[in-house]
C-alpha cells in the first residue's frame, strides 16, 4: 500500500506508524491527496485526519517494510507461543529456538506474500501456516508443529489494533 501511495503523481511521501493503525501522506495539493484517498478506500482502508501523528515517534515507508515485517513476526512469536506452552509440554531450552525459528519464517512469508487492509486472507494465511509448522517440526516434533499451526493459523484469522502511542 505505502508503495502504490508513493507511485502516485502528485505524492511527496506515504510512511506509517509501527501498528499500521496512522499514515502520513504529503502531498503536492488537493489533487494528489483526493487520488490517494480513492486508492486507499480501493485498497480498503478508511481515511480520515488525524491528530495524533505528533505523538507517534517512528515513521516507516516503503522501504521498511522488511523491518516491520520483522517486527510483526515477532509479535505474532510473542502471542502465540504462551498459547501453545499452556497446551502442550515444551522444554523451556526450546523455547527460544523455537521462538526464533518462528520469527524467521513468519518473515520470510511476509515478504514474499501479497496482503491487504483485512485480516489475513485465506491463502497468505495457509502459507504463513504451513512454513510456521515446518519450521516447528524439527524443534517440537509433528505433533506440537501441528499444534503450533493451529495457534498461528487462529491468530492470523483475528484482527489485533494497538491503540497510537
Amino acid at each position: 500500500m505505502l508503495a502504490r501511495l508513493a507511485e502516485l503523481e502528485g505524492v511527496r511521501y506515504a510512511e506509517t506508524d509501527r501498528t499500521g493503525n496512522l499514515l502520513r501522506l504529503s502531498v503536492d495539493g488537493e489533487r494528489a491527496r483526493a487520488t490517494a484517498l480513492e486508492l486507499l478506500t480501493s485498497l480498503g482502508y478508511a481515511a480520515e485526519p488525524a491528530s495524533e501523528t505528533q505523538a507517534v515517534r517512528d515513521w516507516y515507508d516503503a522501504n521498511s517494510v522488511g523491518e516491520l515485517s520483522l517486527i510483526e513476526a515477532g509479535v505474532i512469536a510473542d502471542r502465540v507461543l504462551p498459547q501453545l506452552v499452556r497446551t502442550r509440554t515444551v522444554e523451556v531450552r526450546v523455547i527460544a529456538a523455537l521462538r526464533a525459528a518462528l520469527v524467521e519464517a513468519l518473515h520470510r512469508c511476509f515478504l514474499t506474500n501479497a496482503l491487504g487492509p483485512t485480516p489475513a486472507s485465506g491463502t497468505f494465511r495457509d502459507e504463513c501456516v504451513r512454513v510456521s509448522v515446518a519450521a516447528a517440526i524439527p524443534l517440537i516434533g509433528t505433533l506440537g508443529a501441528d499444534a503450533l499451526g493451529r495457534v498461528v493459523d487462529a491468530d492470523m484469522r483475528e484482527v489485533h489494533r494497538e491503540e497510537p502511542a
